[in-house]
């Protein structure tokens, strides 16, 4: 009987662990020398969660690469709304990461892209 319920905690517990990225990146490119901010994604069953609450769809997830988009949709019909947009090399563990958007496409041709790196646990 124990060794039943050891082998029972043992899968429970290895089924519960949850793959999490941590990624940061430093803000000298937005005029912000020597701070860094730091996001935080977590799997949860098909979805990704952000440290802000927000559910990312994954679009692509490899043994090299992981594309997580989040899609806020407005009613306005010249701001349909923002796609923000996670890509994450496995391998190298950089990250980037952008809002897309038309209105902010069509009055901006200089775009400032976020960098960094991650520490992934699984």
């Amino acid at each position: 009987m124990k060794i039943l319920l050891t082998l029972f905690v043992l899968l429970f517990s290895s089924s519960v662990v949850a793959e999490i990225y941590t990624c940061s990146h430093e803000l000298s490119r937005f005029g912000r020398p020597g701070e860094v901010e730091t996001k935080i994604f977590t799997r949860e069953g098909e979805y990704f969660y952000h440290n802000f609450g927000w559910e990312y769809e994954i679009i692509r997830d490899t043994n090299q690469m992981l594309i997580l988009v989040y899609v806020i949709e407005t009613n306005n019909s010249e701001d349909l709304g923002i796609a923000m947009v996670v890509m994450i090399n496995k391998k190298t563990k950089e990250f980037t990461e952008h809002f897309v958007n038309i209105i902010d496409s069509k009055n901006n041709n200089t775009t400032i892209l976020n960098y960094g790196k991650c520490l992934i646990s699984k």
